[in-house]
């Protein structure tokens, strides 16, 4: 009975891995954006634009002034393992970040919003339903860099 056990979590571990569980990228990301898009209704989600939601993290502050806020934000994707940039527009960034295990994909945006002086932000992983707080770990982390980065 072990075995069986052992054998089925074989499987099952090397069929994720050849699948590489990346998914499809959704067609709303990575077009000229002025608004993001809100969380579908799953955990694995966070976004700074309905404060009454489960979802809802808030929005990071500008660095000085777009051009600067920009490439801080750029650097600060660098350092987030397995993070690529798609899109890279003046108001609005789009990442695609894999996890190391099975590959799976989060979609993260940034839309900077000179009025408000805020970046707008929104990650959501791409599959599954619950993220076990990645996504907001690594916003929240994104915003503490990016408002050190200030100082």
């Amino acid at each position: 009975m072990k075995i069986t056990r052992l054998m089925m979590w074989c499987v099952l571990f090397f069929s994720f891995s050849l699948v590489a569980c990346s998914g499809t990228r959704p067609p709303a990301l990575g077009g000229v954006k002025t608004a993001l898009d809100p969380c579908p209704n799953t955990p694995n989600c966070v976004f700074s634009g309905v404060v009454a939601s489960d979802h809802y993290i808030e929005p990071a502050a500008f660095v000085g002034s777009v051009s600067d806020t920009s490439a801080r934000l750029k650097a600060i994707i660098q350092e987030i393992p397995r993070a690529r940039l798609v899109v890279d527009s003046e108001y609005y960034l789009y990442v695609e970040v894999s996890s190391r295990l099975f590959g799976f994909v989060d979609d993260v945006e940034f839309l900077l919003k000179p009025v408000e002086q805020q970046v707008a932000l929104r990650s959501a992983s791409r599959l599954g339903y619950s993220d076990l707080g990645v996504n907001r770990s690594r916003m929240e982390l994104v915003k503490d860099k990016l408002l050190d980065s200030s100082q």
